[in-house]
């Protein structure tokens, strides 16, 4: 199976002839949940994500990213993680043949990701903060040095995390609501923005810890704290286009 940006170029900023750098990612399972879509009396369907190739949907918009970033002639690539997007960076740069960067929280990544990161290549620097303060600094080395930043502030990673509405709706058609959770709210607003482009807009309903709960509360969290590493973010980047999607598909966000 092709990887998304060739199966979606006509739906993506990519020219034929652009450098792809893939893993053949995309194309996952839509799985029915069949005792808890009879537990709650509707249908529901759960996107197995983790078949990605690094384990996660940060493939979907690090394929994209990184192609941009060799397009561009970038040399590195550089981003603030708690795990996923650590390891899914490492592993594209390596693909892509370029110097890969992670800044990590120091403790607060998950292991199996820094091991990841860490056998693909990237060198991985420990920053005694949390994910927020890792992601200030590494828009400022971006910003300074010819250094690609591929976090999901960067707009190719919502172009490739938009994808996974294409499928859903290639897949089953229309539905009623899409639920996610929601750390750093760039695959939110991803979705929305692939629903969107195809005349689609099902509710959409946002999912934080308790702990990490920036959009619930209205207010940055300092110190955020959850088991739920992936989402342990007190200030997320896409936080006004988050709202936005929730807000204009009449859905909601809760801890």
């Amino acid at each position: 199976m092709p990887g998304l940006i060739e199966r979606y170029r006509d739906r993506l900023p990519f020219a034929p002839g652009d450098p792809v750098v893939s893993l053949q990612e995309g194309s996952t399972p839509l799985v029915p949940a069949l005792a808890l879509g009879e537990r709650l009396g509707v249908q529901v369907w759960l996107k197995i994500e983790g078949s990605n190739p690094t384990g996660s949907f940060k493939d979907r918009g690090m394929t994209c990213a990184v192609s941009a970033a060799v397009r561009e002639g970038a040399q590195a690539v550089i981003c603030a993680s708690t795990g996923n997007t650590a390891a899914s960076a490492a592993a594209y740069a390596a693909r892509g043949q370029l110097k890969g960067v992670v800044i990590v929280p120091e403790g607060k990544i998950a292991t199996g990701k820094l091991a990841q990161a860490l056998m693909h290549g990237a060198r991985v620097i420990a920053l005694r903060g949390n994910f927020d303060e890792a992601l200030e600094l590494v828009r400022e080395l971006a910003a300074k040095h010819p250094i690609a930043l591929v976090n999901s502030v960067n707009p190719f990673r919502l172009e490739g995390q938009k994808t996974a509405a294409f499928e859903v709706l290639d897949e089953i058609g229309e539905i009623d609501a899409l639920c996610i959770p929601v750390g750093n709210a760039g695959n939110i607003t991803a979705y929305w923005k692939g629903f969107q482009e195809m005349g689609a807009a099902p509710r959409m309903h946002g999912f934080q810890a308790a702990g990490a709960a920036p959009l619930v509360t209205g207010e940055r969290v300092e110190h955020p704290e959850t088991v739920a590493s992936a989402i342990r973010i007190g200030n997320p980047a896409r936080w006004e286009e988050a709202m936005t999607a929730m807000r204009d598909s009449r859905g909601g966000v809760e801890a």
